[in-house]
């Protein structure tokens, strides 16, 4: 995308790890370089452009002949390089925003005082706020969807197939898990931290194999699993059915799904549980133990309620069209819901992101 500054527009720079691949150029903000979905960066963009300020990436701002006498950034990542790179060439480190739990950038999550202190917000799921600095200020982290919360959600019960789940066979390193709860014993949070949930969506995999009725959809289910791979094998190419590069499409095919996070952390919500959502799809989610309050517990099932695979399958083989249809109705009363708006829509990103950077010119 090229651009050309002319010194009328407030200039914020977009910064992101330095090997991203859309990371220069302005292409974070091109939908046709990031795609249909990744397209909340060329919204906040666009947006911003509305208000009068421009976003652009590290190259661009350093390839600018007359820079702004007063430029901030904002850090989308746990990139500590180029949090230092940009404040030792004089911007300002506004808004730091990290989406992720503990268990992926795990160095990051230890050092979390440290590294959020430069910024004067930092926007990160709920159970990292006990350890962000002091002097930042804490704002929660939900991943924005692309959902206007317009859309009607249908039941259509009779022609729907039981059961699947759409996830990727990825795995964390044993090392980086090791590293968690070494810091969990050093650094104790506060708030609820446990593990990766990998091998339970194995567990799932393995336990509802045995109905012709449930599906596995993602990427990678023909490499080796992480565990020991002949207990899961004959599951996994019993019920593999591709990679599903268009998960709502699939999704809306199905009465249920099991939307299990990367890992349990307290406001750790994906897409996963709102895509089921938007397509009819009743969620049976574990993940951010504080769900409900981010979405209502009428929209999906709680997979901690139940003791056992054997009594979810129970709950939900004798489930009747009365009952499912009384789940949609309330996905439907959640999607044109404030709540849904506060918490995910890209409009209450953008506007959150504005008004944080407009006060500082």
């Amino acid at each position: 995308m090229k651009i050309s500054f002319d010194g009328s527009k407030q200039l914020v720079v977009y910064a992101v790890d330095k090997h991203h691949p859309h990371g220069r150029e302005n292409m974070l903000f091109d939908r046709s370089v990031v795609g249909e979905h990744a397209e909340i960066s060329p919204f906040l963009y666009e947006e911003c452009l509305r208000r009068e300020i421009q976003l652009v990436t590290p190259d661009i701002y350093f390839s600018l002949p007359q820079k702004p006498a007063k430029t901030i950034f904002i850090m989308d990542g746990a990139t500590s390089g180029s949090t230092r790179d940009l404040a030792r060439a004089g911007l300002r480190p506004v808004l730091l925003m990290v989406i992720e739990s503990p268990i992926y950038p795990c160095r990051f999550f230890y050092n979390l005082e440290r590294e959020t202190k430069p910024f004067d917000y930092a926007m990160l799921p709920r159970g990292a706020a006990p350890r962000v600095a002091k002097t930042t200020k804490f704002l929660p982290f939900i991943p924005t969807q692309l959902f206007t919360g317009t859309e009607r959600v249908q039941a259509n019960f009779l022609k729907r197939k039981y059961l699947t789940i759409i996830t990727t066979n990825k795995r964390v390193h044993h090392l980086r898990r090791l590293y968690v709860h070494v810091m969990q014993f050093l650094k104790p949070f506060p708030s609820f931290v446990d593990r990766e949930l990998y091998r339970d969506r194995l567990e799932a995999i393995r336990y509802f194999s045995h109905d012709p009725e449930f599906d596995l959809y993602g990427r990678g289910w023909n490499d080796p699993v992480r565990y020991e791979d002949m207990r899961y094998r004959e599951a996994i190419t019993k019920s593999y059915r591709g990679a599903a590069d268009r998960k709502l499409p699939v999704l809306m095919g199905y009465k249920f799904s099991i939307c299990f996070e990367n890992s349990i952390f307290d406001g750790y919500v994906t897409e996963k549980i709102i895509d089921s959502l938007f397509a009819g799809c009743v969620p049976v989610y574990w993940g951010a133990p504080d769900i409900a309050d981010y979405v209502p517990k009428e929209c999906f099932i709680d997979f901690r309620n139940f003791k056992s695979y054997e009594a979810l399958e129970k709950y939900l083989k004798n489930m009747d069209e009365k009952t499912f249809n009384g789940y949609i109705e309330n996905m439907n009363k959640f999607i044109s819901s404030d709540q849904y708006h506060n918490y995910f829509s890209k409009e209450k990103f953008a506007e959150d992101i504005i008004k944080i950077l407009k006060s500082y010119f």
